[in-house]
């Protein structure tokens, strides 16, 4: 959903870019690779997270993906887990975002002429 708003947007934004943070580095070249290359408009791989631990890298890569995003696009629907943590990390670094979990999209936080659209 949020990869399908980010395309929408794309039309009217050239600016914007659909990328991908992959928590992991690839060993090598796989199919799931090939297919995120077609798919995203950038793979970024952060140095950041090369030495981290496999069971702390989806974690530490969510933290890396607030601190360095402009505007956000969630989808969550719970108060637990991956990315209600990141949802809440952006709330209290005051990121643009939105949920579209939230009935309606209500749930906006938009300080910047980011355009909010209703899907």
């Amino acid at each position: 959903m949020a990869a399908r708003a980010v395309r929408q947007l794309q039309y009217s934004h050239k600016n914007i870019r659909l990328c991908l943070l992959p928590p992991y580095l690839p060993v090598e070249k796989t199919e799931e690779f090939e297919w995120q290359k077609q798919r995203y408009d950038d793979l970024i791989f952060l140095p950041e997270l090369e030495f981290v631990l496999p069971r702390f890298a989806i974690a530490e890569r969510n933290r890396l993906m607030v601190l360095l995003s402009d505007y956000m696009i969630f989808y969550v629907e719970r108060e637990y887990g991956g990315a209600y943590a990141a949802l809440k990390r952006a709330k209290k670094q005051g990121k643009n975002f939105v949920n579209l979990a939230s009935s309606g999209a209500a749930e906006i936080s938009c300080r910047t002429s980011v355009p909010v659209f209703q899907m």
